[in-house]
C-alpha cells in the first residue's frame, strides 16, 4: 500500500543526491528531541545512506516532502532506497491484539469458535467482500488508559462512517499470544467442512505473510482509528475512501492481509 499524506513513515536515502545532510556528520551529532546527555556516537567513516522518520506531507514523481521534528524535509524520488508506513504513534502488539478481538467480535457471524489461538468465524450468507448494513455497536476494546499509564479502560470500536466492509465474516483471526500457523490444517478442515473457502487474516507484527503462504501478500486492508479511538477497517486498493478518512482525522493503527488458504496450498 502506497503512503498518503498524513501517513508517518521512515524513508532511507542515498546521501549526496540533494536530499537532506546526514545528522550523524559531527562528532557528538544528536538527533533533535534527543537528550544532550547521551549524544549520538560519531562516526568513524562517512555513510552513504541516510534516513528520516516522520509525516509525510506532499509526494510527487519527482520528491516527497516530509515534516520531521516541526522542520520540512525535501527528499528527491531517485534518491530514495526504501520507504515504509508506520503507524501514527507507536503501537504494542497488545494493542493490535485487542483492537483485531474489538473488529472480529462487532462482525456478525453465524458461527464463531476459538481453535489454538484463532477465532474463526463463519456466515455462509455473507458475501466474500461487502458493504453491509450498519451493525450493532461493537465489542468492547481493551486499551491503556492514558491518564494512567498502564491501567486498562475500554472503549468500543465502532464503524466508521462511510464505506464499510466484511473481511472477517468467514475468516480466522490470531487473537491469542502464541497463536501460530501451526493450527492452520485445522483452520482449513473447518471451513471446508462447513463448505467455505479457508481464509485468515494476517495482522501485521502478530503474524507473517511468508508463515501463511509464499506466494503474494493477499488482500491488503488497513485499520484507522480517529482521536476518541474509534476504529475502521478498509482495503488498501480503495484510496479514495482511505483518503475520505484521513480527511476526517483518522490515522493508521496497523494494517492486515486475508489470505485465501486454498490458494496458498496450491501455490
Amino acid at each position: 500500500m502506497d503512503p498518503l499524506p498524513g501517513d508517518r513513515i521512515v524513508v532511507r536515502y542515498r546521501l549526496g543526491a540533494g536530499g537532506p545532510a546526514d545528522w550523524r556528520t559531527a562528532p557528538g551529532a544528536q538527533r533533535a528531541g534527543r537528550d544532550a546527555a547521551a549524544p549520538d556516537p560519531a562516526l568513524v567513516h562517512s555513510p552513504a545512506l541516510s534516513d528520516v522518520t516522520g509525516f509525510l506531507i506532499e509526494r510527487n514523481d519527482d520528491e516527497l516532502l516530509v515534516e520531521r521534528d516541526g522542520a520540512r524535509e525535501r527528499i528527491p524520488a531517485a534518491a530514495i532506497t526504501s520507504l515504509r508506513r508506520l503507524s501514527a504513534t507507536p503501537v504494542r502488539n497488545s494493542e493490535i491484539r485487542a483492537l483485531e478481538r474489538a473488529l472480529t467480535e462487532a462482525t456478525p457471524a453465524a458461527e464463531r469458535v476459538e481453535l489454538d489461538g484463532w477465532i474463526l468465524s463463519a456466515s455462509p450468507d455473507a458475501a466474500e467482500v461487502t458493504r453491509p448494513a450498519r451493525s450493532a455497536p461493537a465489542a468492547e476494546m481493551t486499551r491503556p488508559a492514558r491518564s494512567a499509564p498502564g491501567a486498562e479502560s475500554t472503549r468500543p470500536a465502532r464503524s466508521a462512517p462511510g464505506a464499510e466492509y466484511a473481511p472477517r465474516a468467514n475468516a480466522a483471526v490470531p487473537l491469542a499470544f502464541g497463536a501460530s500457523p501451526a493450527a492452520l490444517t485445522a483452520i482449513t478442515a473447518w471451513y471446508l467442512d462447513r463448505g467455505l473457502p479457508a481464509r485468515v487474516v494476517v495482522p501485521e507484527r502478530l503474524l507473517r505473510i511468508a508463515d501463511v503462504t509464499g506466494s503474494g501478500p493477499g488482500t491488503e486492508y488497513e485499520v484507522l482509528v480517529d482521536p476518541i479511538g474509534d476504529a475502521v477497517e478498509v482495503p488498501g486498493a480503495d484510496r479514495a475512501e482511505r483518503l475520505r478518512l484521513r480527511s476526517n482525522a483518522y490515522r493508521l493503527h496497523h494494517t492486515f492481509a486475508v489470505v485465501d488458504l486454498d490458494q496458498a496450498a496450491g501455490a
